[in-house]
């Protein structure tokens, strides 16, 4: 079985490290960005299955990222999960506009990291099993 894919855009090079690390002990595979630059250049080349993105970031936002990854048609759709150390009523409601998976508060809780990566795998795996016909 292929190890899931997973963008990690994060500046900050001490939670990137740890968050790889664990991500990694997990059975995920990283491709790690810290910039919207980076991401972009990433998205486009790598096709991650779920995508985890800091709202403050150094050359934009991560609701700009997520807005240039819905607008450009090299990039597929994957499922977003934004993580800030901000629980701003404003930053969710920006958030849901695209739809994420979820809005996670720094600290993050890794066992609550894992469950939203496997929720939005799993969901959307079943989406693409029901729209063949596939599921039980």
């Amino acid at each position: 079985m292929q190890k899931k894919k997973i963008l990690l855009v994060e500046d900050n090079p001490a939670l990137m490290t740890a968050l790889t690390m664990r991500l990694e002990s997990t059975g995920y595979q990283l491709i790690a960005a810290r910039s919207v630059a980076e991401a972009m250049s990433r998205l486009i080349h790598r096709r991650p299955d779920v995508s985890l993105i800091d709202i403050n970031l150094p050359d934009g936002d991560g609701f700009s990222l997520a807005q240039q990854m819905h607008s450009n048609p090299n990039v597929p759709r994957t499922p977003i999960v934004f993580i800030t150390a901000s629980s701003s009523p404003a930053y969710i409601e920006r958030a849901r506009t695209f739809g994420p998976v979820a809005f996670l508060e720094k600290p993050i809780d890794p066992k609550t990291l894992i469950k939203v990566i496997e929720q939005s795998t799993y969901s959307t795996e079943e989406f693409s099993a029901r729209s063949l016909g596939n599921a039980a």
